[in-house]
Parts: C-alpha cells; sequence; structure tokens
C-alpha cells in the first residue's frame, strides 16, 4: 500500500528584486544567488499492527442488582457489536464477566 506524501516548494524573489543587497548565502561565498528555492514536505507512514490489546471495564450503579446486570448487558453487547462492525473475529475477543 502507497503512503501519502507531499512536498510543498516556494521561488522567493531575488533580494535585488526588492531593491535590497545581494549578500552570499551557503559555503561559496564568492557567488551571489539571485533566487532561492526552498522545498519542504511531509510524509505519512501507514502500518497495520500484528497485534494489539484493549481492555474495557464496564460498570453501571441501579436501584436493583438486577438492573444493573441488565445495563452491563446491553453496554458488553454495543461494545461487541462496534468490534465486528470494524471487522474483529469473535475468536479474536475474550470477555471476561
Amino acid at each position: 500500500m502507497a503512503s501519502p506524501c507531499r512536498a510543498f516548494a516556494a521561488v522567493l524573489p531575488a533580494e535585488v528584486d526588492r531593491g535590497l543587497e545581494v549578500r552570499p548565502v551557503g559555503r561559496d561565498r564568492a557567488s551571489h544567488r539571485l533566487r532561492e528555492l526552498q522545498v519542504t514536505g511531509t510524509a505519512e507512514v501507514c502500518c497495520p499492527a500484528d497485534r494489539a490489546s484493549l481492555r474495557v471495564g464496564v460498570s453501571s450503579s441501579k436501584e436493583s442488582l438486577s438492573e444493573a446486570t441488565s445495563s452491563v448487558s446491553r453496554r458488553l453487547e454495543y461494545i461487541l457489536q462496534a468490534l465486528r462492525q470494524h471487522s474483529i473475529r469473535e475468536e479474536d475477543t475474550s470477555v471476561r464477566r
């Protein structure tokens, strides 16, 4: 998979174009560069992980034990559904209650 890459370039006007004195730049002080090219860039590399681990805790406070248990079960099912929607296989997940 190719990673996106961007490069930006700007040609700066010569110092003499702005009515200023030309000053030598760089190691070769004898030469007078009239224009300077500046290039900057950014790159992004993406690599899928070989293995990842995520631990999620779910809790609930309700007036009765059965309401709290039901609430936690619903929340857990929402989490598992989100994992399935993101192509996480059931055999790659574990749930401890």
